[in-house]
């Protein structure tokens, strides 16, 4: 991997409960880290749900190696990005391929 490859700007997010001046508890998506990606369509699809028809777009984020799980999302562009699997697939713990699909 090209390190110059990396150079779109992406946060990682989090679900965090927060509490309203009500008193209400709510559930919103805070930024944990901002870090640079190669990204890439891997796939798409067309769907029919509920008698509606749309396309899945699977995208791969390419970063360097560092923490995530699937109860992270990417953010990118403003759109959100559901984690679907994340990678190291050389397993030398430098860079991580992350595959995830657009919050419909």
């Amino acid at each position: 991997m090209n390190i110059g490859r990396l150079k779109h700007r992406i946060s990682l997010i989090e679900e965090v409960q927060t509490e309203t001046t009500n008193g209400f508890k709510q559930k919103e998506w805070v930024e944990v880290k901002k870090t640079w990606s190669d990204i890439h369509t891997y796939q798409r699809s067309k769907k029919v749900e509920n008698d509606k028809e749309f396309e899945e777009v699977t995208i791969v984020f390419t970063l360097r190696y560092q923490t995530i799980n699937k109860n992270h999302r990417i953010r990118y562009q403003g759109k959100d990005f559901i984690i679907q699997s994340v990678q190291d697939k050389t397993f030398e713990k430098r860079f991580l391929e992350v595959s995830a699909s657009e919050v419909v």
